[in-house]
């Protein structure tokens, strides 16, 4: 089965939360400068965001044949938005517009491949037919299964060291180049020097996740043995073997994007461990009895 198609989609009224009581730009006291001076921050939930999302999405899936079964499927997609959830990451409360950009969660590419085998070896399969007893328990009910993942990085979004605006809130500093570096490393994933810090009581102009981080590449294993217990196969202990990141590839983080610190550009952390997703290379066994 081939499928090919296009999803979008378009969202409004998003909400995102910011400081509706947000200083302007200028000189002197923060306080004197926001709507309702008395006020400290009013972080609150506004409804005013837009984003969009388009795609390309193809799959092809083979159905169990002679003991395989896969599904391979990609997508090559584009998501913006101008703001979403508690963080929000909108620059500027009185202009959100100028914080349209690439979503957190937008990664562009992502490959899939996933598959089933059951080995054919045993009474009734193609090879071992003739295997009875104990050979028999051994040589059969074995099935191989696996999940590969490919995808290009996550959007980030460089920030100041420093608070130039003088309005108590992260802000962007200014772009003067891609930002791109020839040969992303650890050490250096992104060019910092194409940043620059704005002028006094301005806002920088880089852009809402301008940046990529490092993709995945990651395979996950497992392997399943099967002895049957009873004539009709309703009881059976089961053997699993799981290995996630089998080949142990790093799957890096973004890196640091506070412009102004030595740390800008390195990475400092790979994978998430505790869902076992893009992690180093995790083991485990198990034992289940069915009955």
């Amino acid at each position: 089965l081939a499928r090919v198609a296009y999803v979008g989609n378009q969202s409004h009224r998003n909400w995102y939360s910011t400081d509706i009581n947000q200083a302007y730009p200028g000189p002197g006291d923060i306080s004197a400068r926001r709507p309702f001076p008395l006020w400290g921050d009013m972080n609150s939930m506004v409804m005013n965001g837009q984003g969009g999302y388009n795609s390309l999405q193809a799959s092809f899936k083979q159905r169990m044949w002679r003991g395989l079964a896969y599904n391979a499927s990609y997508t090559y997609s584009h998501d913006i938005t101008m703001g979403t959830g508690e963080w929000g990451n909108v620059q500027d409360y009185y202009n959100p517009q100028g914080s349209r950009g690439n979503e957190g969660w937008d990664q562009r590419q992502r490959f899939t491949l996933s598959g089933s085998y059951e080995v054919p070896i045993g009474p009734g399969k193609q090879y071992g037919s003739h295997l009875t007893g104990v050979s028999s328990k051994l040589a059969a009910g074995w099935q191989v299964n696996m999940i590969y993942t490919a995808g290009s990085g996550f959007p980030f979004t460089p920030g100041l060291a420093t608070d130039v605006s003088n309005t108590g809130r992260g802000e962007w500093p200014n772009r003067l180049c891609s930002g791109k570096a020839s040969n992303p490393t650890v050490q250096k994933w992104f060019n910092p020097s194409c940043f620059t810090t704005p002028a006094l009581y301005t806002w920088g102009n880089s852009g809402r996740g301008i940046l990529t981080g490092p993709g995945t590449n990651e395979a996950d294993v497992s392997v399943f043995k099967r002895t049957y217990i009873n004539a009709d196969q309703t009881r059976y202990l089961e053997f699993r073997a799981e290995m996630f990141n089998l080949t142990n590839t790093p799957q890096f983080n973004n890196p640091n994007a506070t412009i102004g610190t030595a740390a800008a550009g390195t990475i400092s952390s790979a994978g998430t461990p505790a869902n076992f997703s893009r992690t180093s290379r995790q083991i485990q066994l198990a034992l289940k009895l069915y009955f």
